[in-house]
């Protein structure tokens, strides 16, 4: 099964490849349009919790940048929002939460939009608790930029977050009332004593120095400031008796990151916002990671997964539960479904008990996706089934999975319970069919025991850098047509026999009738296909002289340009060696100039030029030109690199025979 899986990653790597090439070169190609794609999560990039996620560096200098993990969380303005991570796991503000602070500003506003004179409204005030920003972020900014399952899983938040008092004699006991404490707040701005917090990755320097004196002298504090300009609001009170200033951070200027404050209200200033936020443990299922981390642990990107207990995931009538769905027990089926727009089904398996937040610190031993029909070939997972219930634990959730910088969201985990083992005692008429191999790959057929007269079917999958080659019937007087047998009144034994694998060199020979010569295919200017697109177009492939023509049985497909073709539709493939005819209605659909097909073997693979010429009636046909040329040199470069990696993937890949 790891070879089916390798299959799988090297079919992906192909198609990516292939992609990130034909991006790379074909700018002057104006339908092309970008693509996006999530990271394909698994047990490898996925953790319960926040368990992978680590807490930031504390900086040993006030130069130094600052240095942490980032999480993508909600959107403003249509992108998504980076936030820095301050802790993984904190109970600060009053319950587990993973701490965010917004990586850069997201827009600017007033801290208090009153105007008027502060001696004659007495709601004319510099806290927090009272400031129009606050409520703000926590109404219209909340429900914008998050959705309702995000929000959900947002903290309501209590307390000051860990420093009740500045310390006495320095500048911001000085200049800032005590830090200001949270009321159930769900998004808030930083206090002076979490930008002073080195756990949190913050110098603990205000950047202001001999400021008992005038005047006044600063320093630079690098990771103070974000990405942005001019500054950015604290919710920290100064001591202002008029209450007409609150705290800041310096963005810009000589000496970014040092602490400030600008005034409010009548005159006062638009400063910059950068929200933060933390997000209760208990909601979240999984951190995957999308950047991976440097070797000290930093600078990682991951998206979250978070529980959503409106998706209705349900046992499907008349299951019991879990059960194995053949006779040996091979596939796990799952019978659970939901109708809330759930993309993926999967099977999560642990050491340990699942438990909300991860609060006894469980381990993922599997986490991959379950097939349409909602099974799963319990060899993928590598444990051993008498393990399940005492050595780990299994359970099954449903998903909605988006792009790298959008959160996932997933049902609460259903833990499944073992099912019955299954016993199949072969009755008096059934015969055996034993399976084995050379040892260069593996074996089965689709029943261990079956009835005179029933069909069976062999399937071979060769190891790394070996090819099936033939079965060889032991015992059991059966003859093996296209993998599959009748069987008649005896037990069966069959062996699979592999070879290694090499690489054919495939070459054009005829275009319709007419022979392409050696002379003509060692020339540099090679023989092309011409078409006017008023009939079929046909050529020959066929592997070079010496080696068995095999070329119709190990046929794989034709591209043009990078696009795979439908077979059928918009070609034909005959045998003797391989003909292949383009139709004429897909010769119709080409563009006027060069094109580049691919002709691909599960051994090797050619390439073929091909020239469609303007019908001679045509009107307002596009003429080839500069763009066609940059264009035609993008797509045979990319089918070059196509070519070749499915050509390593052939070698390679699992064939199921």
């Amino acid at each position: 099964m790891k070879n089916a899986l390798g299959k799988k990653v090297m079919k992906l790597t192909s198609a990516v490849l292939a992609a990130s090439v034909f991006a790379a070169l074909a700018t002057n190609y104006k339908e092309s349009k970008p693509v996006y794609a999530a990271t394909l999560k698994n047990a490898d990039n996925t953790t319960l919790g926040t368990s992978q996620i680590g807490n930031p560096k504390a900086p040993a200098d006030k130069d130094d940048p600052w240095t942490g993990n980032y999480v993508y969380f909600g959107e403003y303005d249509s992108n998504p929002i980076k936030f820095r991570v301050l802790a993984s796991n904190t109970d600060v503000y009053g319950e587990d939460a993973l701490f965010l602070d917004s990586d850069r500003i997201l827009f600017s506003a007033d801290f208090n939009s009153i105007k008027g004179d502060p001696s004659l409204d007495s709601s004319y005030d510099n806290s927090w608790d009272n400031s129009d920003l606050r409520e703000y972020l926590n109404g219209e900014f909340l429900t914008n930029s998050f959705t309702g399952r995000e929000k959900n899983t947002i903290l309501g938040c209590y307390g000051s977050g860990g420093v009740d008092a500045f310390t006495p004699g320095t500048y911001e006991e000085y200049h800032y009332k005590e830090p200001s404490k949270l009321v159930d707040d769900r998004v808030f701005l930083l206090d002076g004593g979490e930008i002073l917090n080195p756990d949190y990755g913050y110098y603990h320097a205000t950047g202001c120095l001999y400021w008992a004196s005038t005047p006044w002298q600063y320093e630079t504090v690098k990771n103070h400031t974000k990405e942005g300009e001019g500054f950015w609001w604290l919710r920290t009170e100064t001591t202002d008796p008029a209450d007409e200033f609150a705290g800041g951070i310096s963005n810009a200027g000589e000496h970014p990151g040092i602490f400030s404050s600008a005034k409010i209200g009548e005159g006062g200033a638009d400063l910059g916002v950068a929200p933060a936020l933390n997000v209760k443990q208990s909601s979240i299922l999984f951190s995957t990671e999308i950047v991976a981390p440097d070797s000290d642990g930093y600078n990682g990107e991951y998206k979250l997964t978070v529980i959503d207990e409106s998706i209705d995931f349900k046992k499907l009538d008349g299951f019991e539960g879990a059960f194995w769905s053949s006779e040996t027990g091979a596939f796990l089926e799952v019978p659970y479904n939901s109708t809330s727009g759930v993309t993926t089904y999967a099977l999560l398996i642990l050491d340990k008990e699942y438990a909300a937040g991860n609060t006894n610190g469980a381990k993922i031993l599997y986490y991959g996706n379950l097939t349409e029909a909602n099974n799963l070939l319990w060899s993928e997972t590598g444990l051993d089934k008498a393990g399940w219930g005492t050595e780990y634990f299994v359970y099954t959730i449903a998903e909605i999975r988006n792009a790298d910088s959008t959160t996932d969201y997933s049902s609460v985990p259903i833990k499944l319970d073992k099912p019955a083992d299954v016993v199949y005692e072969p009755g008096p008429a059934d015969y055996a069919i034993n399976v084995t191999t050379d040892g260069n790959g593996t074996a089965s057929a689709s029943t261990t025991y079956a009835l005179t007269g029933d069909e069976i079917t062999l399937t071979a999958t060769p190891n790394d850098g070996y090819q099936f080659k033939e079965w060889q019937v032991i015992a059991g007087n059966v003859t093996i047509t296209d993998n599959k047998f009748i069987l008649g009144v005896y037990d069966v034994q069959i062996k699979a026999i592999f070879e290694e694998s090499a690489f054919t060199p495939y070459s054009l020979v005829k275009i319709g009738d007419k022979e392409v010569t050696a002379e003509e295919t060692a020339a540099e200017e090679t023989p092309k296909i011409v078409t006017d697109t008023t009939s079929d177009s046909t050529f020959t492939i066929k592997p070079a002289t010496g080696v068995v023509d095999n070329s119709f049985e190990n046929f794989d497909y034709v591209a043009v340009d990078g696009v795979k073709l439908t077979k059928d539709v918009d070609y034909t493939v005959t045998k003797g060696s391989t003909i292949i005819t383009l139709t004429e209605s897909y010769l119709k659909t080409l563009s006027a100039g060069d094109h580049v097909i691919l002709i691909n073997f599960t051994d090797g693979s050619t390439i073929v030029n091909l020239t469609v010429n303007a019908p001679a009636n045509a009107a307002n046909v596009p003429a080839t030109g500069e763009g066609q040329t940059t264009m035609m040199l993008g797509t045979v470069l990319v089918i070059s690199a196509l070519g070749i990696v499915v050509f390593v993937s052939a070698k390679k890949r699992k064939e199921e025979i």
